[in-house]
């Protein structure tokens, strides 16, 4: 295999919009630093890098060898793209015919031996741009943070001396935990969340896991009650400085939500003001984002002020992010992982958060640590094998009891978590009301409408026709509306809990299934009843989701907001989009001043992450394709509180996507269990 073979190969790829343009540019790149390279290597790199795009850290040589498809996603499962009018058929079918034959034609080990041969290629530490380990190929970059995540959490591994003795940390752990929790957990073994709570007081990092409604968060708000009291009780007069953060301002304004919450539900001597963290921030303004630079203002020079820092929905954190957190906190900080370890990993490379929490579902704990968690916190405990266990999980709980969680919904849950197929469509079929499931004949049938529009949205739509002011030409009438401004917020609040009541989730972005098309096949509908403006991109009642965070206006990446026909003093409506924030106050912008944002009556289920609905639909297209996988529907089912609607039109979809997992190559599911 010849160089500048290979450099075709990537523009041909490129051309049929398989790749983008930087595995070519980068193939070039390499080929010019190394003009006589093995066109296997140069192969290998460039490859290494579109696997970046399919969520890999890295390029498994011997799995790519024996399933080639599966773990490139390619050639593109979009059978639109092979019609598009500037593609050549003899060339997709070339570019086909590589992938299904001369790839799997390989030999894995050759291939490895001329990677290690290469002087683009390093085994470890060097200023090589790629990196070769286990027959995995990495870009630096990314091996280079691999280690460095480790390094740093395996020093966050050692014991804490605390600042009071066993006996009189019991004594707090029984004023915390009372005997009603007791009794809820006598039946189902050990309380997981007064060990979490040890767990993350012994250690400097912890992680607690668990599904929806086992109480991630209420164990959360306990924990920073038990750290204050343990701080208080050995001398302190400062009050720990603890910082709450989660990766998008949606799951940030839902974790100070639910802080406020679960406060006022402590026992009264924990319940001092002092001790209550202010309001969540997103990962990015915790670190200290740089506009338009991949770097933060936190690093180790300038470390992040807090003694505490509790992370939710950490199952969104990639691995880039996760390395900027290792540098941006004092290794003295004592941080904390949130989340649900069977969601959706980040669209971004890796899969951190699930690779930190292999073996998360044993119950035993090596004998010194369950001597200890026995001593503090008075529940029994098994003891593990120590060969048995991997190295971080003595410092991870998952909480197991579903406290606050719909019985039918944890049920169709369990299944799908199990890869139980058939059984989860049992479920669907069975336990009506909670659980639904439509087959749908097209995406114009007329069931969807009324799914959609006459059922889900039409709370939020009555909502907003209580607006009489719209219904007036009259300024004095309109004026008379702005002149009420207390009227016009309750009204504003009103319209946005109707809307957070009810939303459409996709499992694609294309096609006639996908959010782009449901979000224009919805408006549509509402135009033609009257409903909204079919004119312009701006609408009274459009619902919006901010893309991209953004610090001149304080809106981040997540955040939902409407657009609302404002009435003004001088008579006459403006479009205002109005959110609501984590301190409950609402928020006005004009719409000039949003950016980034996309129509939110549907979104996508990775955009769903860190949110919760009383009634969620999930959308899936007709033909399977690799990103429907068990984790997407997990995730889509979950965010439902109270009722779930599956959308299907063909139901074979359903039980192959929970057939399939979402597997990543990565850096940390190998390096951590060394």
């Amino acid at each position: 295999m010849q160089p500048e073979q290979v450099r075709e190969y990537f523009q041909r790829w490129q051309r049929l919009g398989w790749m983008r343009p930087l595995e070519s540019r980068f193939v070039a790149f390499l080929s010019d630093l190394e003009p006589d390279a093995d066109g296997r290597v140069l192969l290998a790199a460039g490859l290494a890098s579109h696997a970046l795009a399919q969520g890999h850290v890295c390029l498994d040589i011997p799995a790519l060898v024996h399933d080639p498809a599966r773990w490139l996603g390619l050639p593109p499962d979009d059978a639109n793209l092979r019609l598009a009018d500037d593609i050549d058929e003899a060339e997709w079918q070339s570019a086909q015919a590589f992938f299904k034959d001369e790839l799997v034609g390989l030999d894995a080990d050759d291939w490895v031996k001329a990677l290690s041969t290469s002087r683009l290629v390093a085994a470890g530490e060097g200023n090589t741009p790629l990196v070769l380990e286990d027959g995995r190929l990495y870009l630096r970059r990314n091996w280079a943070a691999g280690r460095e995540v480790l390094q740093a959490l395996s020093q966050r591994g050692r014991p804490l001396s605390l600042p009071i003795d066993q006996p009189a940390l019991r004594g707090l752990f029984d004023q915390l935990f009372t005997s009603s929790d007791a009794d809820q957990n006598a039946a189902s073994g050990p309380d997981w969340q007064k060990l979490a709570c040890a767990v993350a007081l012994r250690y400097g990092f912890a992680i607690i896991t668990g599904g929806p409604g086992t109480g991630k968060t209420w164990t959360m708000v306990k924990l920073l009650a038990l750290l204050q009291a343990v701080n208080q009780a050995g001398g302190s007069e400062r009050p720990l400085r603890v910082l709450l953060a989660a990766p998008t301002g949606k799951a940030a304004a839902r974790m100070t939500e639910s802080v406020r919450a679960n406060w006022q539900s402590l026992p009264e001597a924990f319940q001092r003001e002092a001790w209550r963290p202010e309001e969540a921030r997103t990962l990015h303004r915790l670190l200290g984002s740089r506009p338009g630079s991949r770097h933060f203002r936190h690093q180790r020079h300038n470390p992040v002020q807090a003694d505490v820092v509790i992370i939710d929905e950490a199952s969104m954190i990639d691995l880039q992010m996760m390395q900027a957190l290792m540098r941006g906190l004092d290794p003295h900080t004592r941080l904390v992982l949130l989340g649900d370890k069977d969601q959706l990993s980040s669209v971004e490379p890796g899969a951190v958060f699930g690779d930190l929490c292999q073996g998360a579902e044993r119950t035993g704990f090596d004998s010194e640590l369950a001597d200890w968690l026995e001593a503090v916190s008075g529940e029994q405990v098994e003891r593990a094998v120590a060969a048995e266990t991997s190295p971080l999980a003595g410092q991870t709980v998952m909480l197991r009891q579903a406290r606050r969680f719909n019985a039918d919904i944890a049920a169709l849950a369990v299944a799908v978590n199990a890869g139980e197929g058939e059984r989860a469509a049992e479920l669907l079929d069975q336990r009506a009301p909670v659980l639904t499931r439509l087959q749908p004949a097209s995406a114009d049938d007329a069931r969807l409408r009324e799914l959609f529009i006459d059922q889900g949205y039409a709370r939020y739509l009555k909502q907003l026709q209580q607006a009489d002011w719209l219904t007036s030409e009259a300024p004095p009438s309109i004026a008379a509306a702005a002149a009420e401004p207390e009227k016009l917020e309750a009204w504003a609040r009103a319209a946005l809990e109707a809307f957070g009541r009810f939303q459409i989730l996709t499992g694609t972005r294309s096609g006639d299934w996908g959010v782009d098309e449901t979000n224009r096949r919805i408006r549509r509908c509402l135009a033609e009843d009257g409903l909204v403006d079919a004119n312009g991109s701006w609408f009274h009642g459009r619902p919006v989701m901010i893309s991209r965070n953004d610090y001149r206006t304080g809106l981040m990446n997540g955040d939902v907001g409407l657009c609302l026909a404002w009435p003004q003093a001088d008579g006459r409506c403006r479009l205002r989009v109005v959110f609501q924030k984590a301190d409950g106050h609402l928020h006005h912008y004009a719409t000039t001043r949003i950016s980034d944002c996309e129509t939110a009556f549907a979104m996508t289920v990775h955009k769903s992450q860190g949110s919760e609905f009383n009634h969620s639909v999930l959308v899936l297209p007709e033909r399977h394709s690799r990103v429907l996988a068990r984790e997407l529907i997990y995730t889509g089912l979950t965010r439902a509180r109270d009722q779930f609607t599956l959308v299907a039109p063909n139901p074979a979809v359903l039980t192959e996507a929970i057939a399939q997992r979402t597997e990543r190559s990565t850096i940390l599911s190998t390096a951590s269990t060394k």
